[in-house]
């Protein structure tokens, strides 16, 4: 939590000049913890899907600058944390990001997204279907 607080502050204040608005930033956070329980599925398991499709989504409610901010904190949390930084996440974000500054709604963003990053559901589930 605490390399969080650090990684987040630091961001924010290297960032806030070039925010087109200084409540953006909040409005990403807000929006990403909003919708990424809707991407948690076992047949949207792909992470860079998740990616695409949480940055076209927070776009289409926040500005772009906000969420490229936060999905490159994202990224640094993942350096420093437990997490796994992958370039390939970024291009994600940036994708979705393009997809978002498109697009005006949730289900256009996942659809999209699964298009060029397709789920997969694993053999276990369609031979129980």
């Amino acid at each position: 939590m605490k390399k969080t607080l650090i990684i987040f502050l630091l961001i924010f204040f290297s960032f806030n000049s070039f925010a087109s608005k200084p409540e953006g930033i909040i409005c990403a956070i807000e929006n990403a913890r909003r919708y990424q329980n809707d991407l948690k599925h076992p047949f949207f398991a792909r992470d860079k899907y998740k990616h695409c499709a949480l940055s076209c989504i927070v776009t289409t409610k926040c500005d772009v600058t906000s969420t490229l901010v936060l999905g490159l904190a994202k990224e640094l949390y993942d350096i420093f944390g437990p997490g796994t930084a992958d370039l390939m996440d970024m291009i994600a974000n940036i994708y979705g990001i393009r997809l978002g500054m498109k697009l005006n709604n949730i289900s256009d963003c996942k659809r999209s997204c699964s298009a060029v990053y397709p789920s997969f559901t694993p053999r276990s589930l369609v031979k129980q279907m």
